[in-house]
């Protein structure tokens, strides 16, 4: 598939003619990124935008305690680096890969030399996109504090009262829970599933309230990389391993 009709199902391109579309992947250059590499780094300089062809995405930003937080995860037909192609900003967050990944890349200056000669219309629709964007996920950002507020809401965060789902959407019986702190105690790997289809592996080396009174994890991978995760992020935990347990689920 050319780059132009794999545009065609990104939010970027919704309201583009086809002759749009074509010039707009003309302008882009395609870009072949390791595993676990870094597309840019917290505080770069940057004044490109990305958008995911193949493989994904982490988007982490590193808390006062030098830990990165994890704030989203982006597959193929998403964009990202969209704030700083707009006004230029250094980045507000790292962006690195889960996998070998595939970018189309959209440099200011190509996308400035583009419009040069395209009709007006086209750079009203790319702000647009980039808009719906931003306020998709301030959207989604704002909908995880309600959740991670509601779940917090009658106390601190128990590391021992939070459940581990069995398998594939299936909740765990109230009398065969897998807790967390047992996840902990037991330094069992552990997959967390996002709901936007992503997933990490990893060892819980924490289970605690953030400066926000909400619920967090603190998740190191088999790189000894330390990720601060929240609570409300997460869709799914399965426990990556068996060991002798009363727990049903262990």
């Amino acid at each position: 598939m050319g780059a132009g009709d794999f545009l065609k199902a990104t939010v970027l391109c919704r309201d583009m003619a086809e002759d749009e579309v074509v010039a707009l992947a003309g302008a882009m250059t395609e870009r072949s990124v390791e595993a676990q590499a870094t597309v840019f780094g917290q505080n770069d300089p940057g004044s490109a935008l990305y958008v995911v062809r193949e493989g994904g995405i982490k988007i982490t930003r590193k808390g006062a305690d030098g830990a990165e937080k994890i704030l989203g995860l982006m597959r193929p037909g998403d964009v990202f680096g969209e704030l700083s192609f707009l006004d230029g900003s250094p980045r507000s967050a790292a962006a690195k890969t889960v996998q070998a990944t595939q970018l189309l890349e959209l440099d200011r200056a190509a996308y400035e030399r583009m419009l040069g000669n395209q009709p007006p219309a086209l750079a009203a629709k790319m702000v647009a996109a980039a808009a719906r964007l931003m306020a998709g996920r301030l959207r989604n950002a704002n909908e995880r504090i309600v959740n991670a507020v509601q779940w917090g809401s009658g106390g601190t965060a128990s590391a021992g009262a939070a459940a581990v789902e069995a398998g594939e959407g299936e909740a765990a019986a109230d009398s065969g829970y897998t807790t967390i702190q047992r996840l902990i105690d037991d330094a069992m790997e552990i997959k967390l599933v996002f709901p936007e289809g992503g997933e990490m592996l990893g060892k819980i080396k924490a289970f605690r309230n953030n400066e926000l009174n909400l619920p967090e994890f603190v998740l190191m991978d088999s790189t000894l990389h330390q990720f601060i995760i929240p609570y409300a992020a997460i869709k799914y935990i399965f426990p990556m391993e068996k060991k002798k347990s009363t727990s049903k689920f262990l």
